[in-house]
C-alpha cells in the first residue's frame, strides 16, 4: 500500500481483494504497523529535501535576478505563497499546543484526550 496511491492498485498488486486489505487496516497491529512505515518515509522524504533545501533556496534567488520580469514575478508569488503557508502551519501548531495545554489542565496529564 505504500507504494500506490490506492488501495484498490494496492490490492491489485498484492493478488487481494479491496474488501480484505480494508480487513488488514482494521486490525489494530497491522493499522499500527503500516502508520509506523507511512510515517518512516514521510521522514526520510523531508530529510532528502531538507538535504537539497538550500540549493532550491539558491535557484529561488536566482530568479529574482532573472532579465525576464515574469520569472521573477513568478519566484516572488512562490516566496510569498510559501511564507504564508509557514505562517499557517506555526498557527495551527500553536492552536494545538494551546489544546494540549487546556486538555492537560482539565483533564490531566495521564488522563487527556490529546498526547
Amino acid at each position: 500500500m505504500l507504494s500506490t496511491p490506492t488501495i484498490a492498485e494496492a490490492a491489485t498488486k498484492c493478488g487481494l481483494t479491496r474488501k480484505t486489505i480494508h480487513a488488514y487496516l482494521r486490525d489494530e497491529d497491522f493499522a499500527q504497523a503500516y502508520r509506523e512505515e507511512r510515517e518512516r518515509l514521510v521522514e526520510q522524504t523531508v530529510a532528502g529535501l531538507q538535504r537539497i533545501g538550500t540549493e532550491a533556496v539558491e535557484v529561488l534567488h536566482d530568479a529574482f535576478e532573472d532579465p525576464d520580469v515574469n520569472a521573477r514575478i513568478r519566484a516572488a508569488r512562490y516566496v510569498l505563497d510559501l511564507t504564508f503557508k509557514v505562517h499557517e502551519v506555526a498557527e495551527r501548531r500553536r492552536e494545538i499546543e494551546e489544546i494540549k495545554a487546556f486538555d492537560r489542565e482539565h483533564f490531566g496529564t495521564n488522563g487527556g484526550r490529546f498526547r
